[in-house]
């Protein structure tokens, strides 16, 4: 059997197989109906020497298991989530952890942020200047949208306080603070920004 015949073999991974003594053999269209990645990005791995693969007279092929394994290693990220915040109220006179403006000392989840910060998160802020709640804001990258505060120099503000938020409930969770707490920069169409 020729390349060609060998290449339009329907079942050429088996033929092969069977005739060099390895495992099947996969192709790149193959592994792509396996795992989600398109066939130009496997080719593209195996070609730039990343993911393992056998080439017989330029046909490139896969062991299903060693590309498997390969892609778990390599390209998978399990990211395991974390829980919802719990927005309970504390009906205890407990001391307080966090010196916290009254309105907010009801909120069990709420942490504070040292200013300048660093890092990225999603949830509600509220920007307080000593004990009042000057603003609510709400980013899907918490800590840039602070610091574009802290540049804008907009609003005076000396703390940061938050809560995790999951994406879909931002809107929903900062209307309802801003209704609820009337923070003075967001009533102020002026200063609101």
């Amino acid at each position: 059997m020729n390349l060609k015949e060998f290449e339009n073999h329907e079942n050429y991974a088996e033929y092969f197989s069977e005739l060099t003594g390895l495992p099947q053999l996969i192709t790149a269209e193959q592994v792509a109906e396996i795992v989600p990645l398109s066939t130009e990005r496997i080719l593209d791995l195996a070609e730039s020497g990343y993911m393992p693969h056998i080439e017989l007279d330029g046909i490139v092929c896969f062991q299903k298991n060693k590309v498997k394994t390969w892609i778990k290693r390599n390209l998978v990220v399990v990211r395991e989530g974390r829980c919802f915040p719990e927005m309970k109220i504390i009906k205890n006179n407990k001391a307080d952890p966090i010196d916290r403006p009254g309105p907010l000392k009801q909120l069990q989840d709420l942490q504070e942020l040292p200013l300048p910060v660093t890092g990225n998160t999603s949830g509600v802020y509220f920007l307080c200047l000593a004990d009042k709640i000057m603003y609510v804001g709400q980013s899907t990258q918490l800590v840039s949208r602070i610091g574009s505060h802290l540049t804008e120099r907009s609003k005076d503000f000396d703390r940061v306080f938050f809560i995790f938020v999951p994406k879909c409930e931002l809107n929903e969770v900062e209307a309802e603070f801003i209704h609820s707490l009337q923070p003075p920069y967001n009533n102020n169409k002026e200063n609101h920004q």
